[in-house]
Formats: C-alpha cells, sequence, structure tokens
C-alpha cells in the first residue's frame, strides 16, 4: 500500500508541476495526461510484464530465404513466422491475432520458395504421398450411441437467417445441407461435444474441419474456385 501511495503521490507532483509522466516506464507518447489522481474510490489492478512480439529477429528476403551477415541469401536456409519479427508486418504494434496473418503469409511463401528450389534440382523428385483417412473411434474410451437431437426441418429454420454469434454454425450447416451431408459425417458421441484433452481428441476434432474445408472430389479445378454468393446475399470465398 506504502509504495502506490508512494506512485500515486509522484504522478500527482509531476501533473502539477507541468512534467511527463514515467509511471509506465515508457517514454510518453502524444500529450502527457492533465489529470491528478486524488478523488475516491479508487481502483487498482496488478499487471504483469510479458514478451507479446518480437520486433526484430531472422533477417529474411522477399523469398524468405534467410540472409547473412552480409544481405547475402544462404543457400537452402528459410524462416517464417515470429523467428522473423513477424518480417516486419504490423510494424511495433502487437495486439492478439496480428501474428496469425504475417505467419501464414510467410510460411506460404517460404513453402513455395523451397518447392521451386527442389523442383530446380536434378537430383530431387517428389515422394507420392496420400491422405490417410482417420477414425473419430478412440480405442481406449468407448463410444456411447448417440443420435442428432434436430431433424432437417429444425436445422433450416435456424439456418434461415445469420444469427449473431453463430456465422460459423450458419455457414457450416448450410455446406451440410447443400452437400446432403449426414450428420454422423462430423458429430459423434464424443465430437464436438467432449472437452478435448487428448491427442485422440484433438485428431477426432481436427478431422470434422475437413468435412467443409477440403471440397468434394471434382468439384474444384485448377482454373475453379471463386467465391459464391448465399442466399441472404454474403458471399463466402471457395
Amino acid at each position: 500500500r506504502i509504495a502506490l501511495n508512494d506512485t500515486v503521490a509522484r504522478f500527482n507532483d509531476q501533473i502539477r508541476s507541468g512534467e511527463t509522466t514515467d509511471i509506465d516506464g515508457l517514454p510518453p507518447e502524444g500529450d502527457p495526461p492533465n489529470f491528478t489522481i486524488d478523488t475516491s474510490p479508487y481502483y487498482a489492478t496488478k499487471l504483469y510484464p510479458m514478451a507479446n512480439k518480437s520486433a526484430g529477429g531472422i533477417a529474411i528476403d522477399m523469398d524468405t530465404q534467410v540472409l547473412d551477415m552480409s544481405g547475402a541469401p544462404i543457400p537452402g536456409l528459410y524462416a517464417a513466422g515470429e523467428v522473423t519479427g513477424s518480417a516486419g508486418i504490423n510494424g511495433l504494434n502487437g495486439l492478439d491475432g496480428m501474428f496469425t496473418g504475417p505467419a501464414i503469409l510467410t510460411g506460404r511463401v517460404a513453402g513455395r520458395a523451397v518447392a521451386s528450389e527442389l523442383a530446380a534440382s536434378p537430383d530431387w523428385s517428389p515422394v507420392e504421398v496420400s491422405r490417410q483417412e482417420g477414425s473419430l473411434a478412440d480405442d481406449n474410451e468407448p463410444i456411447q450411441d448417440w443420435t442428432p437431437s434436430l431433424g432437417a426441418e429444425q436445422l433450416d429454420a435456424l439456418l434461415s437467417t445469420m444469427r449473431d454469434g453463430y456465422w460459423h454454425f450458419t455457414i457450416a450447416h448450410r455446406l451440410v445441407r447443400e452437400r446432403a451431408y449426414q450428420c454422423v459425417d462430423c458429430h459423434s458421441a464424443r465430437v464436438p461435444f467432449f472437452e478435448v484433452n487428448s491427442r485422440a481428441g484433438k485428431a477426432a476434432q481436427a478431422l470434422v474441419c475437413d468435412a467443409c474445408h477440403l471440397a468434394p472430389e471434382g468439384t474444384l479445378s485448377a482454373e475453379a474456385g471463386g467465391a459464391r454468393e448465399l442466399s441472404d446475399g454474403e458471399t463466402v470465398q471457395e
């Protein structure tokens, strides 16, 4: 309490004398505050420092290839995401969610650059991979019987208008109706109703995303795609 009183007193003294305050420990930005803290009630909260964003990091070029101390690209070495200081995107700002976009962007650029470099190498050939189908079942935890609680008419009624807070639900289930999916294609006694606290649970939940985010086979070609307008005028990118 004594330390807090001293801090408030120092703040008030600086305000009265026209000084810039040093309460936050950082250089002031813009005009200093012009009020004193001398009228109750008072409220205080404890703040903790954290590393929110690295404003620097590994230097990269436009292909995300790592640069050496002289600025020359290092062959075969690429970097993306926060290790590069998010490539300087968004400047010194570090709000929640501001790292995801730069990480996806630089990761995609790096992937394309690496693939292009490998394709140009006479000693490299791609390895054929196939998608493995997973199972929603977990041998270590029995699945109880489960049946949908909503019928088609009830679901259609919920999807007839876009409700606040239900964007993802509405978009996903409109695709379900459009593609004639069955409830059991995405839902089970565990997914998405059980808490995801195991590796099997996370795998099961991730598999559900494929139902909408992977287009049905044959519906898209290399030239196809684009935006599709929904019945209420909203556009969704495919």
